[in-house]
């Protein structure tokens, strides 16, 4: 069983034991270490450009099947996936099926 004189004595050993180690002169500071590279997010931030494959004039563009460009207004469901539709018939690259019905 501890004693109230026990408990008091075990950390005022330890701070003794510290104090040498706190009143010791500070240590001066390490140099800064050198900057590292900076790591961009996006590699064609810096206005570097990659090159695409033509377009295929085949596909229909957004704007042509909506009537309006994209962006410039809200695009209600039925007319985005009237746009898929559009991109599927045009493309082999594309297709569209029906994945579940909602109420």
């Amino acid at each position: 069983m501890w004693h109230r004189a026990e408990l008091l004595a075990v950390p005022l050993a330890a701070a003794k034991a510290a104090a040498p180690a706190l009143s010791s002169p500070p240590t001066p500071p390490s140099p800064p270490s050198p900057p590292r590279p900076v790591q961009l997010l996006a590699p064609l931030s810096n206005g570097d450009t990659v090159e695409l494959p033509p377009l295929d004039p085949s596909v229909p563009r957004p704007s042509a099947v909506l009537g309006y460009p994209l962006g410039s207004r809200f695009t209600h469901w039925e007319h985005i996936a009237a746009y898929f539709d559009a991109l599927a018939a045009a493309s082999p690259r594309v297709k569209v099926w029906e994945y579940g019905r909602t109420y």
